[in-house]
């Protein structure tokens, strides 16, 4: 897509502008892992405002779920209706929505399960279920991605003007997909197998940040 394209070739020209001017090192771990993203949902943690930002630049085709005030904003509503991405607020449609772009439109979607970046101080955020019930009996490959950095910055509650002393150390490690059905028995209602999913994502990407 032109547009989806268009958007990470800024983003990767932002992020390696950053780079050159020693705010961030970048440390990608699984790289040669991109190009075998295809109709997967993508989850990742949440620590800092940047991390769309890193991760479209390294994401050429990916779709995004975006807040209606990315979505209606004069400056940003061409780019990101262009680029398919999906409205958060459409809570009716949003999940069946976003089955139908991975199973039918052979799409992958990039989603924040923690729902807003990681509060100061703690690793994880508690996740929201909203990912888990798009992938609830639906055969669906979860491609987890998790960034660390070293100091924090731009996390929630920080000012955007507190500037970290020397370089900002960024990985973004992509793993490999999980099969997430194996988490759960197909006798356990959707409330049960989606807690269950939601609760073995969550350790698990509190392992890798740890």
């Amino acid at each position: 897509m032109f547009y989806q394209q268009n958007i990470h070739n800024i983003f990767n020209r932002f992020v390696n502008i950053l780079v050159k001017l020693n705010i961030f090192e970048i440390n990608i771990q699984g790289e040669d892992k991109i190009n075998q993203i295809k109709n997967e949902l993508i989850v990742a943690n949440h620590p800092s405002l940047m991390d769309v930002v890193f991760l479209i630049s390294i994401l050429p085709k990916v779709t995004c779920i975006v807040k209606p005030a990315v979505w209606y904003n004069p400056f940003m509503k061409n780019p990101v209706r262009g680029a398919q991405y999906i409205k958060s607020d459409q809570a009716e449609t949003l999940i069946q929505d976003c089955v139908d772009i991975i199973t039918e439109d052979k799409r992958s979607i990039l989603i924040f399960p923690e729902g807003t970046r990681t509060l100061k101080g703690n690793q994880l955020n508690p996740l929201k279920k909203g990912f888990a019930n798009i992938v609830y009996k639906q055969n669906i490959l979860v491609r987890p991605i998790t960034i660390t950095m070293n100091p924090r910055f731009l996390c929630k509650e920080d000012k955007w003007y507190n500037i970290p002393k020397g370089v900002v150390k960024v990985t973004i490690d992509i793993e490999d997909p999980l099969d997430v059905q194996k988490w759960y028995q197909l006798t356990d209602s959707r409330s049960i197998a989606v807690r269950k999913i939601t609760t073995q994502m969550y350790e698990y990407f509190l392992k890798r940040i740890k």
